[in-house]
């Protein structure tokens, strides 16, 4: 999905002055890449949007469906990712391997990826 077009068919409202820049997992092969694109990327002027499937969060892994959420926050000692949700809990913390597969088409078939608002 574009947020662009979403915007356009949605609730959401997002200021003209965001810039959408999407990133594609296929940009990130390996978690090095994608923990580079996080420590780049995660500031205070931006957010990063999350389109991913959520049966991370299921012990079978089948239970879950496409979302967007907001990361919240990365730390790189740990790799750590927290994962903002309207649902409870609403801080979810996963590792980098968890968010390549959940933004992968392992679970449905379905390619996700990352999303940068970069807002001047």
């Amino acid at each position: 999905y574009c947020f662009n077009s979403l915007q356009q068919t949605s609730f959401l409202s997002i200021p003209d002055s965001a810039k959408f820049l999407p990133f594609l997992i296929t940009k990130f092969s390996d978690k090095v890449k994608l923990a580079n694109f996080l420590k780049d990327n995660i500031c205070k002027q931006n957010d990063i949007i999350i389109r991913y499937h959520t049966g991370i969060w299921f012990p079978n892994g089948g239970d879950g469906y496409g979302h967007f959420s907001v990361i919240t926050e990365y730390n790189e000692k740990t790799g750590v990712v927290t994962i903002g949700n309207p649902e409870m809990p609403h801080f979810r913390p996963e590792n980098l391997d968890k968010l390549l597969y959940a933004t992968s088409d392992k679970a449905d078939g379905t390619l996700r990826g990352f999303y940068v608002i970069a807002c001047s």
